[in-house]
């Protein structure tokens, strides 16, 4: 990885969203869905976060500026083989041009995957609208291509 990457890449951090941080994250949900209101995302971070939650919770990447350009939600689950997969699902990222925000969304899930234990990590997709357009976000697309048919993050 050349310095200018890891200079971009060092400009995210990957933290454990809490109650008490969830505000700060709020802008970027209603970004992606202006119904979400204040009180349905605090009641959201309520039920993923927090010790009662040890294989589960939330997580947002933010910059420098302590502003969050993406999170998502992560829970451990078990194949059939009985191995620990991680699920990444509730995606949401701010796409600024030039940022590293596929990548550090891409090396946060990693590193969670490797902290659980988890052999491999699966991108969950919501349903698709029946009628209308719909575009994926393009770091979900990348995640998922980056994970492969074997599961395993690339």
């Amino acid at each position: 990885m050349g310095a200018g990457m890891n200079e971009q890449l060092e400009q995210f951090q990957a933290i454990p969203m809490s109650w008490q941080r969830a505000a700060a994250a709020y802008p970027l949900v209603r970004l992606h869905d202006a119904s979400v209101s204040l009180d349905k995302w605090l009641r959201f971070v309520r039920r993923h976060c927090g010790p009662a939650h040890p294989r589960a919770g939330l997580i947002a990447i933010r910059d420098c500026r302590d502003i969050v350009h993406a999170l998502f939600s992560y829970r451990v689950d078990f194949d059939l083989h009985n191995r620990k997969r991680l699920c990444v699902a509730n995606l949401i990222v701010a796409h600024v041009p030039g940022s590293q925000i596929d990548e550090a969304v891409a090396a946060s899930t990693r590193n969670i995957s490797a902290e659980l234990g988890c052999h491999t990590i699966s991108a969950e997709q919501p349903f698709r609208p029946a009628t209308g357009p719909w575009k994926r976000c393009p770091t979900a697309e990348a995640l998922t291509r980056r994970i492969g048919q074997n599961g395993r993050l690339h």
